[in-house]
């Protein structure tokens, strides 16, 4: 089973069990900084008596004598701390984060017990062995792993010991894991994948991220302008439309670009560059990053002395959720707006691929769970006729409007050969952690948990 390391496969019980491991080591810290007189706890004596009982952050501190052997945990200058009190100021601390991970666990052991999977030694130490493995094979040899673990703060002992300690609840998912690939359920889904129908179609294509491009690029272009025409009207210096308007960092330091070579500059730049006498301030110029404007400063042979202003054209910053909002409405009614003229015959398909614009026309070729647009897409596409034109399809990068151009027969029938052949890939390709971890998630989901 490959985890990429044998850290990887920590990560899973960093989403069920590491909080557990954290919680022990606090314990543990906990304990460690209290003093732990066991004589002074089995004979009493006048100062415990002293002190009395009194309220504690998450539970009650207890005189001696107040509470069973069994109840206490240490003792904290003469005054007993009680295991009650301890749960509590733990559950205070970690809170319901860790609760969410332990009950996990116990959701895992127990389906584990419901299916009968038993975990033997061998299979145990058959897990850190290959996690082991894994590691000093990533690292290229034992003494690189063992540097890296000490980059860590670890030991080699420690690493094993936290190996061993998931090592119970690994086996188990990775188990199960392997018995749910090969459901009837499952072997449909990967005959479908590997063998069945293939759908070849022709798209257009309405991005989102295209029209939000473009319409910060547009909004960059409109802001330089602006500034640019502040500049030339003498309602700003230079200095002052850098301080309130540039977007790059050098902003703090007055557009400063230092000195450079020309050389060094991209060429679009140079050559722009290259037209401007010293003190002048450029046209608004366009970059892969936005739009900038220049004052040459200084110029000595090769190198020139540049402040710039710079406007970003990234839709990240300089759309806001509104904005975004507007442009993705657009893409929408665009695209139902060619639909409406391809099936009242006022466009052929071709003709509306040809007109796109922003839109690329791009050939698609899939079996049912190999498309990156999800469940959904894939079920309208496998409804389809040969030479349908679908609605606009709805997905997380945009529309797309589809044309079935053919329809490819299965590789193979799904009959018992075909299983029995199914049931052999699957059980010898590798569990990942992302598997586990997306087995473990379902899990949870299905099961009734009220945190109180």
């Amino acid at each position: 089973m490959r985890m990429g390391t044998g850290m990887d496969a920590m990560r899973v019980r960093g989403f069920i069990l590491r909080l557990w491991v954290w919680w022990l080591c606090l314990g543990w810290i906990f304990l460690s900084s209290c003093v732990v007189d066991r004589t002074k706890w089995e004979g009493g004596g006048g100062e415990d008596r002293k002190l009395g009982q009194r309220e504690e952050r998450g539970g009650v501190s207890h005189p001696a004598g107040g509470l069973d052997e069994g109840n206490i945990v240490a003792i904290l200058d003469g005054e007993r701390v009680s295991l009650e009190e301890y749960k509590n100021y733990l559950y205070g601390v970690i809170g319901k984060k860790f609760l969410e991970a332990f009950l996990t666990e116990k959701l895992v052991f127990r389906r584990a017990e419901e299916l009968g999977i038993r975990v033997g030694e061998e299979e145990l130490k058959g897990w850190v062995d290959r996690q082991l493995a894994e590691q000093i094979g990533r690292y290229g040899s034992r003494d690189r792993f063992l540097q890296e673990l000490k980059k860590k703060g670890l030991t080699l002992e420690k690493y094993l010991e936290e190996v061993e300690r998931n090592a119970p609840l690994m086996v188990r998912i990775e188990k199960m894991v392997r018995r749910e690939r090969i459901s009837e359920g499952n072997l449909r889904r990967e005959y479908e994948k590997r063998f069945g129908r293939k759908a070849v179609l022709e798209q257009i294509f309405f991005s989102f991220y295209e029209a939000e491009r473009k319409e910060a690029d547009r909004l960059a272009r409109k802001r330089a302008e602006l500034v640019l025409e502040k500049i030339r009207k003498r309602e700003l210096t230079f200095g002052e439309a850098v301080k309130f308007y540039s977007e790059s960092p050098t902003s703090s330091k007055g557009g400063s670009l230092g000195y450079q070579p020309l050389g060094n500059l991209p060429e679009p730049t140079r050559k722009f560059i290259e037209k401007l006498g010293v003190g002048e301030v450029s046209d608004v110029h366009r970059t892969p990053v936005g739009y900038h404007i220049f004052l040459l400063k200084d110029r000595r042979g090769r190198y020139v002395h540049l402040l710039h202003i710079a406007i970003t054209s990234n839709p990240k910053y300089r759309l806001d959720v509104s904005l975004r909002r507007r442009v993705r409405r657009r893409v929408k009614e665009e695209a139902f707006r060619v639909y409406r003229r391809i099936k009242m015959g006022e466009l052929t398909f071709e003709e509306a691929l040809a007109k796109s614009g922003q839109r690329e026309g791009k050939r698609l070729e899939f079996r049912r769970h190999q498309s990156i647009y999800g469940e959904d897409f894939e079920t309208r596409v496998f409804a389809l006729k040969v030479g349908e034109v679908s609605a606009p399809i709805l997905t997380d990068v945009g529309y797309h409007i589809l044309r079935l151009e053919a329809l490819k027969p299965p590789l193979r029938p799904f009959d018992e050969g075909c299983r029995r052949d199914l049931v052999d890939i699957l059980q010898k390709e590798e569990v990942t952690v992302s598997q586990m971890k997306r087995w473990t998630e379902r899990l949870r989901r299905r099961a009734r948990i009220t945190i109180k």
